[in-house]
């Protein structure tokens, strides 16, 4: 298959799917460690998905719905210490899902206490869910007030 790996079942039954694909060409070249690390990392992000909460009435293919699920899951990547051969990187918006979202909420998870924790509860408890209510339900601040503040510092590192 072309997708790394993926997670499917329900609340009772998790499994969880790695594509030989994806180690065989895609890390042929990579040192066992770099390989075992990636898989560890995967992993990590795969796992995050069983036990994340989804937000009612919603559908993954929205954007902000997106950018929580995959966003959390890198999130919780980055907290296990299996992120480290990417970094973030200034960019227009944080809807991006994955590491672009994910070291956001790594960002926002330094200043806030159980930050991951209380975010993925935002799914349950906001009637009216969506990705900028739950920043502010948790943070108390907006979501582009807290995203620039964000970039600001991601691009001052930069000049460093």
């Amino acid at each position: 298959m072309d997708t790394i790996a993926y997670r499917s079942g329900d609340e009772t039954n998790m499994e969880i799917v790695f594509s030989s694909k994806y180690i065989t060409e895609k890390l042929a070249a990579q040192p066992d460690e770099q390989v075992e690390y990636e898989l560890l990392g995967v992993l990590w992000h795969e796992l995050t998905h069983g036990y994340q909460l989804f937000p009612k009435e919603r559908s993954y293919s929205e954007p902000d719905v997106h950018a929580f699920i995959e966003g959390m899951a890198d999130l919780i990547r980055i907290q296990a210490g299996y992120h480290k051969t990417r970094s973030p990187k200034p960019s227009d918006s944080w809807v991006g899902g994955y590491t672009n979202t994910g070291f956001f909420l790594a960002w926002l998870a330094e200043s806030y206490p159980d930050f991951a924790y209380r975010f993925n509860q935002t799914a349950v408890e906001i009637e009216d869910w969506s990705f900028e209510n739950a920043i502010k339900s948790v943070t108390g601040e907006s979501l582009d007030e807290l995203w620039s503040r964000y970039q600001s510092e991601l691009t001052a590192e930069k000049l460093q």
